[in-house]
């Protein structure tokens, strides 16, 4: 199973978020392989999430609230499909959550 390109998943993150495509990546220092990650919408507000890169799953946790304006079922949907357009193979994304926070992770 190969290792997904985080930076690509991050594109489509945002791209289906509808926010800007730029993003900056910065590393967690008391964990190997963890980003914060912040992307700005439209209106210049800050939208992070964690990302965790492992060898065959990346997980992402983003806070519910950026999620509030959309139904989340569908967006999960549009999301993976459009990871498997860009990869050319079946992703698998499941969703976990606690009462702030989806934990998105990311398998192919």
């Amino acid at each position: 199973m190969p290792q997904l390109e985080f930076r690509k998943v991050l594109l489509i993150f945002g791209r289906i978020m509808d926010i800007v495509p730029d993003f900056d990546l910065t590393e967690n220092r008391e964990r190997n392989n963890s980003y914060t990650v912040t992307f700005k919408d439209k209106t210049g507000a800050e939208i992070s999430c964690t990302l965790i890169n492992g060898p065959f799953i990346m997980e992402l946790h983003i806070a519910k609230m950026h999620f509030e304006n959309m139904k989340f079922d569908r967006w999960v949907h549009s999301f993976e499909y459009e990871l498997e357009q860009a990869f050319l193979t079946n992703i698998k994304v499941t969703v976990d959550e606690d009462a702030t926070t989806y934990r998105i992770s990311i398998a192919s």
